[in-house]
């Protein structure tokens, strides 16, 4: 299917405060699954590509994060302005292309990249849910899957880039995972950087390259340990008992604490306006 289409978005809805994604897209516990997210993404070799001839990543793979979140939260939360939100991303990808490592060309609107991205964003919440809050019951996955599929038709995935049915996505993403990612360069290299120090503020180099460094790591072990097993392991990325047993401590903490976290310090400031504005309507 080419990557040129005549999208309106038509084929999507504006969502509001009953859905799911309101309730977990603006999550902060999110952040928790973002190198994982990250990591899928660019194991995709177009995404890979287009990340690494297109994107800052080897300073700050984080940054490409922070717009992607952006975008989400501009469309899940924007409401009569979310499909505007989506019709400018897409239109910002239609100039990203070129030559990947292969020799093939490629294009960031290529349908199966494109929604592979998308299907990690709902995939990504799933997880959030299932290791660090209340893992979600059969009902309540199928209608979070709906809404993204929803949000996927203002964006330009339709119906035949993913599957129509929950059942069927489970289907698609352990394929994708078989037989589409790769251990790219560009996921190395993010890996690499999630556990790597980051150069200190002026003035805190002896302060802050220890803690820095102490944290890279956890982050590493979080992310590596929230990767699919298949992948991990074709990876070759060490993942021991101990470091489960960390995983499983840190998951434990988070659930039994999160209730005491503030409510301001749960949400992202646009869920948080979103919210604002139904409670006022």
């Amino acid at each position: 299917m080419s990557q040129h289409r005549d999208v309106d978005g038509s084929g999507g809805a504006a969502l509001g405060p009953d859905s799911l994604a309101w309730k977990f897209a603006g999550d902060r516990r999110v952040h928790f699954v973002a190198g994982r997210a990250l990591c899928l993404q660019v194991a995709h070799p177009t995404v890979s590509a287009g990340v690494a001839q297109f994107s800052d990543y080897r300073k700050n793979p984080y940054a490409r994060l922070e717009r992607t979140l952006a975008t989400t939260y501009a469309v899940v939360y924007g409401e009569e302005h979310a499909l505007e939100a989506a019709r400018a991303l897409r239109k910002m990808h239609e100039r990203i292309r070129g030559v990947d490592a292969h020799g093939r060309a490629w294009h960031a609107l290529e349908p199966g990249a494109f929604a592979w991205v998308h299907a990690t964003t709902f995939e990504s919440l799933v997880c959030m849910c299932q290791h660090f809050a209340r893992p979600l019951d059969g009902p309540e996955m199928a209608k979070l899957y709906d809404e993204f599929r929803s949000i996927g038709r203002m964006y330009g995935v339709t119906d035949d880039d993913l599957p129509r049915h929950l059942e069927g996505f489970f289907s698609y993403y352990r394929d994708m995972l078989d037989r589409k990612l790769e251990h790219t360069e560009t996921a190395k290299g993010l890996l690499a950087y999630i556990k790597s120090s980051t150069p200190p503020p002026p003035g805190w180099h002896e302060l802050w390259k220890p803690a820095f460094r102490t944290a890279g790591a956890f982050n590493h072990l979080v992310t590596v340990g929230l990767l699919p097993e298949a992948l991990r392991e074709r990876w070759g990325l060490r993942w021991s008992a101990a470091d489960r047993s960390a995983l499983r401590t840190f998951e434990t903490a988070v659930r039994a604490g999160w209730a005491f976290v503030p409510s301001r310090h749960r949400y992202h400031p646009a869920a948080q306006a979103a919210f604002a504005r139904a409670a006022h309507a």
